[in-house]
């Protein structure tokens, strides 16, 4: 559900992609448009791990349920959280760059062939 609503929203991947926040260059109407979709899958998430928690304590020791949030449910909820954080600075911004600028790439090495 949220990998289709979220990560997979054409709005999510164009506007909080890579290019996007790397060079802060962002609309402020569309960051408020997905703050409250983002903010409430994260807090869906929430809710998801803890049910998860309470249907496998009478089961599983907590060690195990911490390995298998930290697997399959904190993924999830780190990226959503990057999300919010990117949201937060980018709409702090009060200029944004012109096309065309410098494109930052961070390549550490190239290999040859």
């Amino acid at each position: 559900m949220i990998k289709h609503q979220v990560f997979e929203n054409h709005q999510v991947r164009g506007w909080l992609g890579r290019f996007n926040t790397r060079h802060n260059y962002t609309q402020l109407w569309y960051l408020n448009d997905l703050y409250g979709l983002i903010q409430e899958s994260y807090f869906n998430m929430l809710n998801v791990e803890k049910s998860i928690r309470e249907a496998l304590e009478p089961i599983y020791q907590n060690s195990t349920i911490d390995e298998w949030l930290y697997e399959y449910v904190d993924p999830v909820l780190e990226r959503l959280v990057r999300y919010l954080d990117d949201i937060d600075r980018l709409k702090k911004e009060r200029a944004f760059p012109r096309r065309n600028f410098k494109i930052l790439r961070n390549i550490r090495a190239i290999r040859r062939q």
